[in-house]
């Protein structure tokens, strides 16, 4: 079986989600049964198994002022600024009051 958080909310359904960390939530209404909780889990467990492995196989990349990163087929400079943020021509503008390195996971 696997590990799991469950948060209750105000929805009428049974939801999986796999956090950035790796994480199993189940969210679900707090009349939902901890046994209808436990099937379902049963039920997409090879699913969730496949997610997670794709969690935890994804690879960081560490960008700074300067990097080039690919997006949406056209490639970007990384521009560190500390009052512009977006995009513009083959800039990519990240805000920053330093000149630190980010670490984006994909």
């Amino acid at each position: 079986m696997v590990d799991y958080e469950i948060k209750y909310t105000n929805r009428k359904t049974l939801a999986i989600y796999i956090t950035k960390d790796a994480r199993v939530e189940v969210r679900c209404n707090k009349r939902v049964r901890k046994a209808d909780i436990e099937r379902f889990i049963c039920e997409k467990e090879k699913w969730i198994n496949e997610k997670l492995e794709l969690m935890r196989n994804r690879k960081s990349v560490l960008l700074g002022n300067g990097s080039k990163i690919l997006y949406l087929g056209k490639e970007y400079e990384i521009v560190v600024s500390e009052s512009k943020e977006g995009m513009c021509d083959d800039k990519f503008f990240v805000h920053s009051n330093s000149d630190e390195r980010y670490v984006i996971s994909f």
